[in-house]
Formats: C-alpha cells, structure tokens, sequence
C-alpha cells in the first residue's frame, strides 16, 4: 500500500515514515509540507492512503482533506495534535471532509513515547487499506427489492461504520421535528469522540441528537447515540440498557445486537427484523466507502429496498406513521 505523509514538522514527517518502514506492506512513497504539496502529490502520485495533519502553513487540513477527495479520492487518515481540541478541528469535522479516521499525534520525543502511536496508526493503516475510496457518497442507482409500504413505526435503527457519518447526518438533517418514531444510531467509533459526533449530528438536525445513557426512554424527536464499549438494547417498553461487549461480538456497540433487540420487542428491525414485518432499507454500496455491510445484507436477501443516501430520508418520512396506541 503506497502511502503519502502529509505534516508541516520535518520531525513527525521522518517518524511516521519510519513507522510504516517497519511494515513490509507499506511503502511511503512521497511526504509533503504544506497543503498545497499534499494535493498536487495526491493528483500525481495516486497513493492509496494520506496521513494528514490538520495544521498546515497555508490551508487548513480540512480543506485539503476535501480538495484530494474531490480531486483524487483515497484514503486519508487525520494525524493531528489538534483533534478535537475545538469546534473546527474535531475528528466529526474530519470524517465530513472525507477522512475515515482521525488519531491524535502523540509526543514523538522519544522511542518509548512513539511506541503506543506507532502500533495504532499502523492498526488503522491496515484497516482503512481495505476499504474501497469515493469521491461522492449518495451517486448510486436506487434498486428496489421488495415493497416499502407505509406502517406504524416504533423505532428506527441506523447501523453505520466506515464512511458513514456523513451519511448519517444528511438522514436527520433532512427528518422533519414531527417525525413519528425516536431513531437509534449505532456507529463504529473511537472511544472518546461521541460526545463530539453527537453534538456534530446535531448540526442542522431539527431533532434532538444524544449519546445514549442507561435508563433513557425512547420517544419521537429524540436521536440516540450507542456509546463505544457498549452494547445498546431497548426492554419492551421503550428503556435504552447499555451492556458490556459480548466476546462472540467483532464490535462493541454492534448494529446486530440492537437490530435483534428491536426486532424482539418492536417487530421492527435486519433478518430478524423482516421476518417480525418490519421494513428494512440498505444504502447503495456503490455510494459507501466501505460497502460490506449493506452488500452482505442485499446479497442475503433481507433487504426492502436499496437506496442511494439522497433518498433515505424521504422514505423513511413516507413509510413511517405514528405508532399504534395499542400493542
């Protein structure tokens, strides 16, 4: 994988070089110092990943994120002692700007300080290197599998991963304050930005966006956030109950754990869902950075319909009605 190291310091250039050095499935293939190296060596260089710093001389990384992904889309990775120290520079505003990840750059003052950094970013780097880049989410075709027919509506779950926040936020910034039935977002993050990715979600929402915390009841209007570490499930009658991860379990929260959840107590929510009578609606992989799971879900035959992200939210608002008072 053929990675180029964006940073203004000579210093963090030279150690996350060396970092990828030591793994004989990297090859650093450029380093850039300002922000208009790193776009013009993205054009030309075509690497597959970017590590990028926020603060550049010239122009701000958010923007650089956004001209390569506009111009020459990979995958970038936010390595900055910035992150999230404001409301500009916040890992939720880098994943906009189309980074798939964001890690804070540590000290880099001695070997034994590197260390924890160099372990994580090449974790990262192996994992993002086997996700698919895009330049545009939302340009798919829709495909329709099934009948999304209107039907009271008890809960909405949102399961995303990679790529998908901004997807997220284009959802219930286009959902209506009247909307009929609270929303669960299940997302794959790191620990310590929720409050941050909440707060972001809440931008142009007209809904109210929280991270979710034990015991709180679910109602129209309200979006809640599944907290990393947790496992988030609803009892019957609407209680959010946060668990401990489940060893059987990749992630942690997991979209399947609540899915099956919902579906249990809701008749609402994948495969479990179907089969209870609820609707089930995948984005378009071909608008999804990393398109595993609405393609697994599609290729199993448990979806309704497959949808570009533009369109998600208008059907949700006309499939969706005021539940039944009764059970």
């Amino acid at each position: 994988m053929r990675v180029l190291v964006v940073d203004d310091s000579r210093t963090a250039r030279e150690v996350i070089r060396s970092f990828f050095e030591c793994a004989p499935e990297f090859e650093v293939i450029g380093t850039a110092a300002n922000g208009k190296e790193a776009v013009e060596m993205a054009a030309a260089l075509r690497p597959d990943l970017v590590t990028l710093d926020l603060m550049l001389p010239d122009m701000d990384g958010l923007e650089v994120a956004g001209r390569i992904m506009s111009g020459s889309p990979t995958r970038i990775m936010v390595v900055s002692r910035v992150l999230d120290r404001d409301g500009l520079h916040s890992g939720e505003r880098a994943l906009a700007a189309g980074a798939l990840d964001a890690m804070h750059k540590g000290p880099l003052i001695t070997v034994e300080s590197q260390a924890p950094m160099k372990e994580t970013l090449l974790a990262k780097a192996r994992r993002l290197c086997r996700i698919r880049p895009i330049a545009h989410p939302g340009g798919g075709r829709p495909f329709q599998q099934g009948k999304l027919s209107p039907r009271p509506v008890r809960l909405v779950v949102i399961a995303s991963s990679t790529g998908g926040p901004p997807v997220v936020k284009d959802i219930l910034g286009h959902l209506a304050p009247d909307f009929p039935a609270p929303v669960v977002v299940v997302q794959h993050m790191t620990p310590g930005v929720e409050q941050g990715v909440a707060e972001w979600l809440a931008e142009g929402s007209r809904l109210e966006v929280k991270v979710a915390a034990m015991g709180d009841k679910l109602r129209p209007g309200l979006v809640l956030l599944a907290p990393p570490g947790h496992q988030l499930t609803v009892t019957p009658s609407g209680v959010i109950c946060l668990n401990g991860n489940q060893p059987e379990k990749v992630h942690c929260p997991s979209a399947d754990v609540t899915l099956l959840a919902a579906a249990a107590h809701y008749r609402c929510a994948l495969a479990a869902v179907r089969v209870e009578g609820g609707a089930t609606i995948a984005q378009d992989p071909d608008s999804c950075a990393a398109p595993g799971m609405p393609r697994s879900a599609i290729a199993a035959g448990v979806v309704d319909g497959v949808l570009p992200p533009e369109q998600i939210a208008p059907t949700l608002t006309a499939i969706c009605q005021p539940p039944l008072e009764a059970d």
